[in-house]
């Protein structure tokens, strides 16, 4: 586990970015020919355990991406990557090639007694982070905030119910527009964004049925409780995630904004928040129960309930602040964002809702 411990359970606090020990990435530059196909032209991202490059084969413009020794080293150990996506890339559903990142080839490089392992996918266009920025307080248009949602539980439908898999790690930096990548002079609008769909993306933290089911994930503000509390966590805490992201993409802000005080943690606070909109003292016994299975209970409750307690707003509150309140839109936040885990519906339950039901902007590649 000492490569989980340094790697996979160092989280930022912002956007939920894994922040890992330097480990050596291979140098690659533009004009390099990988696996006798494909030629590299430029570099599209890098983080501290990959870099993405764009590269020009017989098939057309692809992205290579290009993992750190170290994470190469772990691949079906303690990371899944490649196993996660041979398994999207096996599923039996339409969704799995419109929704999710698709695996067209590997390989592994080496150099310098050192190996890499290659994952060459189609090349994706902007992050659902960058069209927020379009938007005055990166608020988005309900239609379309629909639109991602429906996109989002599709894909999660095959990776919950086909693949067993939990991403982990959703957000709007992992949420992409299936259309190619942007030149440097080129700005997203508004016809690229309503004329392209929406693609669930970086599986580098997903965790197959084979994986451990305890350990840290997910971006601090989009936590589940199961998972601050140091429960078991399953499918469920991908459902409660996207909840939280369902929030901040109607209201340009996150939901919960766990802080420190003088006397308490920012995850105590956060969990606070959490509970807030939904109980009042005293918590309920079976609540109570979920979360002493937690290997952090003691920090966060004591006989009567949680040690320290915030304003109770419920779901519904806060969406009458926004002005954005309806009761079908209510309904399906109320629904993801249930505390317990097993109370939360599927990803394929959810696509059943009424909010969803309602007309939304499609277009021939949808069909």
């Amino acid at each position: 586990m000492k490569f989980i411990s340094r790697i996979l359970h160092c989280v930022k606090n912002y956007r939920g970015s894994i922040s890992v020990p330097t480990a050596s990435h291979l140098a690659i530059r533009p004009g390099q020919i990988l696996n006798s196909r494909y030629r590299i032209v430029k570099q599209l991202g890098s983080g501290q355990h990959s870099t993405v490059w764009l590269a020009q084969s017989d098939g057309g413009l692809k992205a290579l991406k290009i993992l750190t020794d170290e994470v190469t080293a772990f691949q079906g150990n303690e990371a899944f990557e490649l196993e996660v996506l041979k398994s999207v890339a096996s599923a039996q559903s339409g969704f799995s090639k419109k929704r999710l990142l698709q695996l067209e080839d590997y390989f592994n490089i080496h150099d310098n007694h050192a190996d890499y392992l290659c994952l060459v996918t189609a090349p994706l266009g902007p992050s659902l982070l960058q069209v927020c920025s379009k938007f005055e307080s990166k608020r988005l248009p309900p239609q379309l905030v629909k639109r991602v949602t429906r996109q989002l539980l599709e894909a999660l439908h095959v990776l919950h119910d086909q693949c067993q898999t939990v991403h982990t790690d959703i957000k709007p930096d992992n949420i992409m527009l299936n259309t190619a990548p942007l030149s440097e002079t080129e700005e997203i609008n508004l016809d690229i964004i309503h004329k392209s769909n929406f693609v669930l993306a970086d599986l580098g933290t997903a965790i197959p049925p084979s994986g451990p089911h305890s350990r840290l994930i997910q971006p601090e503000a989009l936590r589940a409780p199961e998972v601050i509390t140091g429960c078991l966590w399953d499918v469920k805490a991908d459902i409660w995630n996207l909840g939280c992201i369902v929030f901040e993409l109607l209201i340009g802000q996150h939901l919960f904004k766990p802080k420190a005080g003088a006397t308490w943690s920012a995850e105590q606070y956060h969990l606070a928040r959490i509970f807030g909109t939904a109980y009042t003292k005293p918590l309920p016994l079976n609540v109570m129960d979920c979360f002493r299975r937690g290997q952090h209970f003691e920090k966060y409750f004591d006989d009567r309930g949680l040690r320290i307690s915030a304003e109770a707003e419920t779901v519904d509150m806060i969406l009458q602040v926004y002005n954005l309140y309806t009761p079908e839109l209510g309904a399906i936040l109320t629904a993801m964002l249930q505390i317990l885990p097993d109370a939360r519906p599927s990803a394929k339950d959810l696509l059943a809702f009424d909010w969803l039901r309602e007309e939304v902007h499609t277009d021939a590649r949808e069909a």
